[in-house]
Formats: C-alpha cells, structure tokens, sequence
C-alpha cells in the first residue's frame, strides 16, 4: 500500500505540474499585448516587372538536381546568372562557393545576433505536362511561370535583391547577415550541412534562421482580418517505423474476423 501511496502522489504531483504550466501558459498568452499588422504593400508597376524579370531569367537556368549526384558545375553557371542580376553583392560582399553551394557573408555594425536567410537554388525535375515550359520563366496572367518559381528561387530572389537595393543605398546591416544557399536541398543531400559545418567552424551561432515557408497572408480566413505570418520553430524530419500484428493462419479464401491484416489496416488508419 505504501508503494501505491508513492506512485499516486507522483502522478498527482505530475498532473499538478501540467495544470500548473497550461494555467501560465494561458495567463502569459491574456497579458501579452496584441499586435496588429496594418501594412499594405504599396503598387509599384516597374519594381513588380524589374522582379518578374529578374526571376524569369533565374527560371530559365536549369538547376535540377538528382539524388546522389553532385555536379557543382552546373551550379556555377547559376551563380554567374546571379552575379549578372546582382553585381553589388558580388562585388561587395564575402562570396563563398562551397561545391556549389553559397554562403554570402554581410558585415554588419555586429556580431553579437548574426541573422541568416535561407532558400536552395536547386529544383526537382520538371515532369509532365505544362502549359508553359517548365524553364521558359514566361510571364502571364500575372505569374512567372517555370520550374522553381515558388520552391525556391522566388525567396533566394527576394533576399537577394532586397540586399542589391541595400547595398545601392549605402545601407549596413545593424547585425552580421548570412545569405545561404543549398544545391541539393531537394533530395536531403550534403549541401546545406556543408555550410552548417563553414558557420560552426567561424565559431558563428544564428540569432535567427529563416527558411523557405508559407507567405504573410492578408485576411486570411473570413472574420479574420489582418496580415498573417505562419511561424515555424522546428525543421521537418522523417522515420521510419515498423507495424507487426500477429495471428493464427488461415486461407485467404475465408478471412477470419479481425486477423492481423484487418487489425494492422486499422491501426495505421488510425495512426
């Protein structure tokens, strides 16, 4: 009895304790002040051509990459596509090819909270039908259209011109800024732990990382009004895990009820 006593004052101090850490969860989440976003993108018919452009161009150089395959060359002619479109931040800034793969480096007035944005320049290979080629970069209907257009050369585009700009203004950067970008994000390949282990061995820790993700939406449901930004805190991953149920044997031709085929359907049904 004495043992049971321990066990159920340990699970009611447990159960006590997440009560305890939902009730400040949900005062911290009462008294935190609410922040509207008001902004409203302002039309700029030139920009939004200059940019239309500047991704179809990207669009039209071919980075698909392949499982298992490394071929930085190909990556190379990109990155003179790139140097093209953005001079300034290949002149002024620390340009690093690491087997096809870059890392640009901003020094900013410190390095105490280095921020580094993230997008790959590699895509998936263009299979079936399009309406436009898949690496025309064609503009219509008010869309660029092609291979990579929003996974991802849209976001290394947008960092990457809004860095252009920056520089063209004499702008410097409050924090140091990295501007990283895989060639073998799309098949998990060693790319972007190739520029983990640069950052690592220049003893620099990120502040902030931002990767390729949902858009800020505006109104995004009805009665819900505002602009709405989807925060992700952890990378997606993947498993594998095995499933065995277990019975007697029988014929096909006159299944027993709930045999292991029945029992394991249901199960990762329910899963």
């Amino acid at each position: 009895m004495d043992i049971l006593k321990i066990i159920l004052i340990c699970l009611g101090a447990v159960l006590a304790l997440i009560v305890l850490l939902l009730l400040i969860a949900l005062i911290r989440t009462l008294i935190m002040p609410s922040h509207k976003a008001t902004y409203k993108p302002d039309p700029d018919p030139e920009r939004e051509k200059k940019y239309a452009e500047t991704l179809g161009e990207m669009i039209r150089c071919e980075t698909v990459s392949y499982t298992g395959v490394s071929d930085p060359d190909k990556f190379r002619g990109f990155h003179k596509v790139l140097a093209k479109l953005f001079p300034l931040v290949f002149e002024k800034l620390e340009v690093n090819d690491i087997e096809g793969n870059l890392l640009i480096y901003w020094k900013g007035r410190s390095s105490e909270r280095p921020l580094v944005l993230m997008s790959h320049q590699d895509v998936v290979p263009a299979e079936g039908k399009w309406i436009h080629e898949p690496f025309s970069g064609d503009i219509a209907y008010g869309r660029v259209w092609g291979r990579g257009a929003a996974d991802t050369k849209a976001s290394l585009m947008c960092f990457l011109s809004a860095t252009e700009e920056l520089l063209e203004e004499g702008y410097v950067p409050d924090q140091d800024l990295y501007l990283s970008s895989s060639c073998t994000e799309e098949w998990g390949g060693p790319g972007c732990p190739m520029i983990v282990k640069e950052l690592k061995k220049r003893g620099v820790r990120p502040y902030l990382v931002c990767d390729e993700g949902g858009n800020i939406l505006t109104d995004p449901v009805d009665g819900v009004s505002g602009n709405f930004a989807m925060m992700g805190v952890v990378e997606k991953g993947m498993a594998n895990v095995k499933f065995t149920a277990k019975g007697a044997g029988g014929h096909a031709s006159s299944p027993a009820k709930n045999n292991p085929i029945a029992r394991l359907s249901a199960f990762v049904c329910e899963i």
